[in-house]
């Protein structure tokens, strides 16, 4: 049997500890939990302060899933707690004995896999005829807003470069060769660049948990297009027309049209009914389309897959932000819809679906439209039928606390440009906030993969 975990003899009484003789001086805690954390004299990082309130509660939490060894431990028995740290995939970093026996058994297994000899790329593509495909779905932060030039320079920045090391090689970034990605008009092996313009996004750390874990070859299908709605433009069939909404939309376009006949002295026709509903989810539809088109075709878009079979393995959706300006009470609805509807057309019954729940708030508790559809988003955690096969997670507590903390005064910071790129409501173009969701994306998936319902 293992050892008993041993707490560190300095820390203070209470649920949040660290494990003795497991720091590695990552600094992790002491830049993301300011104040809850010190070193003894070895360099030895331990709790010096239990959190109070509930911002400190996410600032513990978040630190325990960065920390690179996972040391800091949960002893305490809060069932609040201990959901967001299940949400997390951080169950094994909780105190009880039934938890702990599960740890012991992914450490058995993964002795096994360590002790398995290593498959390299190309041994991949030639030794299974399947392809693990996932599809990447949402608006702009799925598009991904991080600047490559961010990612260049926090790479080969002293403060940061260990964040990206496992992306890189020879002081470049990895293409990879087992891992591909198509995003719209954009193809290829996956490495950096495959967001908006210029940019990244989560599909870079997520592609590479999913190409690390494999044995056989994976394809990134990432459909996303900036400020669309799960109301209106990602609307699944089984939600129905809102016809209220509908006929206010087309009274206020006639309205429209008559002020600029009159204004212009023209005749144009008014709006029909018809043009009012096409809008309504187009982008459900795109993304069906270019999904299915990669299907016929991706022998011709990536010739190294030519002979295998496609497997639809799982589902990442990252979107919410258009749906707080007055459709969030029906998000969590139409969130079911969607989920269905989704298994139904792509022909895949209990598709794994993993959700990043909305989290531009970061350190501040969420409010308003934005609480609303956050919640709507992890009350997928709890709805009977997609038990053990969708799972939402919390992003705001992987926030970028440097990044947060430059930007209400970023245009007078010289150090914008080496933090972030971008606002608010674009995770402050944040390459390691980015990072951090796109990894949590990946354990999220994996997690949901090991025990397939």
């Amino acid at each position: 049997m293992n050892e008993p975990i041993q707490p560190h003899p300095k820390n203070v009484d209470g649920p949040f500890y660290v494990e003795l003789g497991c720091c590695t001086s990552c600094d992790v805690p002491m830049q993301e939990a300011p104040g809850h954390f010190a070193y003894d004299h070895d360099h030895h990082c331990y709790v010096c302060r239990q959190p109070q309130s509930a911002s400190e509660i996410t600032d513990m939490i978040g630190t325990a899933w960065m920390a690179e060894m996972q040391c800091i431990r949960y002893r305490g028995r809060d069932n609040e707690i201990l959901r967001r740290l299940a949400e997390l995939d951080l169950r094994h970093i909780c105190d009880s004995r039934k938890l702990n026996m599960i740890r012991l058994m992914f450490g058995f297994l993964a002795v096994c896999l360590l002790a398995a000899p290593p498959v390299h790329a190309a041994d991949k593509l030639a030794a299974d005829k399947t392809v693990k495909v996932f599809v990447l779905a949402g608006q702009s932060n799925m598009e991904g807003k991080a600047r490559n030039a961010l990612l260049d320079y926090q790479a080969t920045n002293a403060k940061t470069q260990d964040l990206f090391s496992h992306l890189r090689r020879d002081d470049k970034w990895v293409i990879r060769d087992d891992v591909f990605i198509k995003f719209l008009d954009r193809k290829g092996p996956l490495t950096i660049g495959y967001g908006s313009p210029d940019c990244t996004g989560v599909e870079l750390e997520f592609g590479t948990a999913m190409g690390n874990h494999f044995d056989q070859p994976v394809l990134l299908i990432k459909t996303a297009w900036g400020g669309h709605s799960l109301y209106k433009l990602f609307r699944s069939p089984s939600a129905g027309l809102p016809a209220a909404m509908l006929q206010k939309e087309l009274d206020e376009a006639e309205k429209r049209v008559k002020q600029e006949n009159e204004k212009n002295k023209t005749d144009a026709p008014l709006p029909t009914p018809e043009e009012i509903v096409k809008d309504y989810g187009s982008s459900y539809r795109r993304m069906l389309t270019e999904v299915r088109d990669v299907q016929q075709n991706y022998a011709k878009l990536f010739p190294e897959l030519e002979g295998k079979t496609l497997e639809l393995t799982g589902f990442v959706w990252f979107q919410g932000f258009n749906d707080i300006f007055g459709a969030q009470d029906e998000y969590a609805s139409n969130m079911q819809h969607f989920i269905k509807d989704v298994r139904k057309d792509l022909e895949t019954p209990n598709l794994p679906f993993v959700i990043g729940a909305l989290g531009q708030n970061g350190s501040k508790p969420a409010t308003s439209g934005m609480l609303t559809v956050r919640e709507a988003q992890l009350s997928m955690n709890e709805v009977p039928e997609f038990q053990g096969n969708v799972k939402a997670f919390p992003v705001d507590v992987l926030v970028d606390k440097a990044a947060e903390a430059l930007f209400p005064n970023w245009q007078n910071e010289p150090e914008w440009v080496h933090t972030g790129s971008d606002r608010p409501y674009h995770y402050y173009g944040s390459a390691i906030w980015f990072n951090r969701i796109g990894k949590a994306m990946g354990d999220t998936m994996l997690e949901l993969l090991k025990h397939p319902q």
